[in-house]
């Protein structure tokens, strides 16, 4: 199944608001009041669409619908896709609006049919219009629409579940040769990844400022209590097996030759420490001093190893780090065998990197270019994964790790996306025909990445669907670069205005704009609605000043002799700013009918000022003058 239609009655910036994905069809919806019945009707009128283009005889093979999503911010675009998701997802109780949905599929003898569903609507209020329509239309039931397959990426950090996206990252490199990997991304891959502490994590040091709190709090109450100072003296101790700790590591590793890792090595301890404490009850007074106790104790042990380490010998520091906090973890024990997981991860990786550190513990992906490598590499890295992973939980306050590829933000961008694409292509059965929306496509990306995003796109698709699966892809971009390779029967820009407050509908004037193959400057006017006002395709702050210029030019003759004479001044310095040759010459045009109002003596200056020009400007100037002067002349010859 494909989607064809949605038609939105009143969500967020959607006002009665109908939305294409497919150009073989025209639908709309009309709302109208039966007085009778004392309900609303809605007619759904559906017909043909003549000389649509066809997405896969125009974008290659597998690619049987495609769509293409333009507007402003604020307009709908990412608004579109969370609802879309949440439609397919059934949550419809965060929706609460009537909904109508149109997809496409293939009737028992291959005709082609659109299935319309309701949501928060009875589907006896909907009549379905057959007008210039070759195929059929029926009611969708809640078994098909659990049948339609999609997935949906927002190239957003913020919406991203990063160490999820990690995962796939490293599955798609692993799982392709440098060879594929080049020719879909046309960037190198890095052979590894790095990992180091988050320098953002702050979980302990959290947990220490809501310790402060408790005990400010019980003060402030006038319940300075044993409790409150048991809080306070718990909070001391937490600082200073910190301050123990981070030396015995920075001893270790001026020992060991690890300096590069100290951040990791440094990050377990906290991350240790703050795993037994949040699991603990820091309410109870009891609680409160057997942490005290424990924390007392793992300090001494951390003393003893920096200053007899000679007696204990060089053992793994990994090992170290983890005979420190084995004794006492009495709280939340699991969660404790899963840092030791991740902790016996690091030591592996170390060991088998040796001391050739770069920044930080080095993930090896590709030997060479060969795909078994990768294979083989993909099996330890899961493992890594797999522990990290268990031991977060989904709980972000436990994300110590960050890793990175060492990459531009727009390769990363790239990476992410097209390792996503591969990720839910995997989840996909071996025929059948999938929904893949795409929002922010060009996120990041360099002006030349964007001239080459959509034929990198189609290359990626043509070489991994397989035979038997088809894709309609649905994109949103801002881009008019991308926009450059698509024709106006696939784009569908979303703008529009009501009563003041933004309503988004659908602009229906698509085949009139130029986008397909057309300058920049075209589809910034006609695609993204440039040409509304005077700025043009100009900066704001370059707009203003031409608006200033032309305002001061107009109104000079209002001004007393002085402010002439500095306002043309000032006016002549700012158009030299100006590298546009059209926006120039209309300046000057305006420049030299302000001077023509003005008082002779202003020619003076004007003069002094073109004798030190270069010869190239001076002529520009030169002949304005003379133009000037040959008016004045003629002026005089007709009063005689």
């Amino acid at each position: 199944m494909h989607l064809v239609y949605l038609w939105v009655e009143n969500y967020r910036c959607f006002h009665e608001t109908g939305i294409h994905f497919t150009n073989r069809c025209e639908i709309n919806v009309e709302k109208s009041w039966n007085e009778t019945q004392r309900k609303s009707i809605y007619l759904v009128k559906v017909k043909n669409r003549q000389n649509a283009l066809n997405a896969e005889n125009f974008y290659g093979k597998g690619i049987s619908d495609f769509r293409i999503f333009v507007a402003e911010n604020g307009r709908g675009k990412t608004t579109l896709f969370e609802l879309l998701d949440m439609i397919l997802k059934k949550r419809y109780e965060y929706i609460n609006t009537s909904i109508i949905l149109g997809v496409g599929t293939k009737g028992e003898n291959g005709e082609e049919e659109i299935k319309f569903g309701t949501i928060h609507l009875s589907t006896g209020d909907v009549y379905l219009l057959n007008g210039e329509y070759n195929g059929r239309l029926s009611f969708l039931t809640e078994q098909e629409r659990d049948g339609i397959e999609y997935a949906i990426h927002y190239n957003d950090p913020d919406k991203e579940k990063r160490l999820e996206s990690i995962k796939h990252q490293i599955d798609f490199v692993c799982q392709h040769t440098e060879k594929e990997l080049n020719r879909w991304l046309k960037f190198p891959i890095p052979p590894r990844l790095m990992v180091q502490f988050n320098l953002g994590w702050d979980g302990l040091r959290q947990f220490r400022n809501m310790l402060t709190a408790t005990h400010v709090e019980n003060t402030n109450l006038n319940h300075t209590n044993v409790f409150s100072k048991k809080v306070e003296a718990l909070n001391g101790i937490i600082g200073n097996f910190k301050w123990e700790y981070d030396r015995w590591i920075n001893s270790i590793c001026e020992e060991l030759g690890k300096e590069k890792i100290e951040d990791i090595l440094h990050g377990i301890g906290e991350v240790a420490l703050y795993t037994y404490l949040k699991n603990g009850r820091m309410g109870y007074q009891e609680e409160v001093e057997n942490s005290q106790a424990i924390i007392e104790s793992w300090e001494q042990k951390v003393i003893d190893d920096r200053e007899h380490r000679m007696n204990i010998g060089r053992t793994n520091v990994w090992n170290r780090i983890i005979n420190v906090f084995e004794e006492g973890f009495v709280y939340n024990k699991d969660k404790w065998e899963k840092l030791k997981a991740v902790v016996e991860q690091l030591k592996n990786i170390d060991e088998e990197l040796g001391n050739q550190y770069t920044e930080g513990l080095v993930l090896k992906i590709h030997e060479d270019s060969n795909v078994d490598t990768g294979a083989e590499a993909l099996k330890k890295l899961n493992a890594f994964y797999e522990a990290y992973a268990n031991f977060v939980g989904g709980q972000s306050d436990f994300e110590f790790l960050s890793f990175s590829w060492g990459m531009s933000s727009g390769e990363q961008s790239m990476l992410n996306t097209f390792s996503h694409i591969y990720q839910f292509q995997k989840n996909w059965n071996d025929e059948g025909t999938y929904i893949l929306m795409l929002d922010e496509i060009d996120l990041s990306l360099h002006p030349r990445w964007q001239q080459e995003y959509m034929q990198r796109l189609k290359t990626f698709m043509e070489e991994t669907l397989g035979e038997n699966r088809k894709v309609q892809l649905i994109l949103a971009t801002h881009s008019p670069i991308v926009l450059s390779d698509v024709p106006g029967d696939f784009i569908t820009y979303l703008s529009g205005k009501e009563k003041g407050k933004i309503f988004s509908k659908e602009d229906t004037n698509t085949r009139q704009r130029k986008t397909f193959g057309a300058n920049i400057y075209d589809i910034y006017n006609d695609a993204f609605y440039f040409n509304v006002d005077d700025q043009g395709v100009i900066g704001g702050i370059a707009a203003k000043k031409f608006r200033k210029i032309k305002e001061n030019l107009k109104h000079i003759d209002e001004k007393t002799e002085e402010e002439q004479e500095k306002l043309l001044e000032e006016c002549r310095r700012e158009i030299e700013y100006f590298d546009d040759d059209i926006l120039k010459r209309l300046l000057l045009g305006l420049w030299k009918s302000a001077l023509q109002k003005c008082n002779l003596k202003n020619v003076k200056m004007v003069q002094e000022y073109l004798e030190s020009l270069p010869l190239e400007k001076f002529q520009e100037f030169q002949k304005l003058l003379d133009n000037w002067k040959a008016g004045k002349v003629q002026e005089k010859e007709e009063t005689v």
